[in-house]
C-alpha cells in the first residue's frame, strides 16, 4: 500500500497528465472525446476529494468532465457532476469561474435560461473577485449575451459585448 506522500506524488503526476492531454489549453483532436471516454473513471477519481495544493488543478480535472459531458450531449449527468465537484471545491478561482460557466452553459442547453441565469450571475460576482480563467476570458459575458438573446433582448446583448469588446486586449 502507498503512503500518503507517494500517493500525493502519484495523485499529482496524474492531474499534470491528464491536464497536459486533455486540458482547457490543449486541441481537442479528432480523439479527444474517446480519449476522454477511456480515462472517465481516473478522471473522476482525481477530483474525489479537495486537496489544497493541487485545488486549482482539480478544478481543471472536473472542466474536462464537464466539458466531455456537454460534448456527449450529457447535458444532465454534467450538470449534476459539476454540481457536486463545485461544491467539493470551494475555493474562490478563476478556475472556479470556468466550472461555474460550464454549468450555466448546460442549463442554457437544457433550455433552463432562469437556472443559466442565476448561475451566471454568481460566476460573474466570482469572476470580479478573482478574474476570470485564463483559457476563457470571455465566458461570462459570451453566456449573459447568450441569455439576453433567448429573452430577446437584442439591445442588452449587444451592450454586454460591446463591453467586452472594449475590455479585450
Amino acid at each position: 500500500k502507498l503512503e500518503r506522500v507517494e500517493r500525493d506524488a502519484v495523485v499529482e503526476r496524474q492531474v499534470d497528465r491528464f491536464l497536459e492531454q486533455f486540458g482547457p489549453t490543449t486541441t481537442r483532436g479528432p480523439t479527444w472525446l474517446s480519449d476522454v471516454s477511456i480515462e472517465l473513471d481516473n478522471l473522476r477519481a482525481l477530483v474525489t476529494e479537495a486537496r489544497p495544493d493541487v485545488v486549482v488543478r482539480q478544478q481543471m480535472i472536473a472542466w474536462i468532465i464537464g466539458r466531455f459531458r456537454d460534448a456527449t450531449e450529457a447535458y444532465a449527468v454534467g450538470i449534476g457532476e459539476l454540481t457536486r465537484m463545485i461544491e467539493l471545491f470551494s475555493a474562490s478561482t478563476p478556475e472556479r469561474v470556468a466550472l461555474e460557466c460550464l454549468r450555466a452553459d448546460l442549463h442554457l442547453r437544457l433550455g433552463d435560461v432562469d437556472g443559466a441565469e442565476a448561475l451566471i450571475g454568481a460566476a460573474a460576482e466570482r469572476a470580479e473577485e478573482v478574474g476570470m480563467p485564463p483559457w476563457d476570458d470571455v465566458c461570462v459575458p459570451r453566456l449573459q449575451g447568450d441569455i439576453a438573446m433567448r429573452r430577446n433582448d437584442v439591445d442588452e446583448a449587444l451592450r454586454i459585448a460591446n463591453v467586452a469588446l472594449s475590455a479585450s486586449p
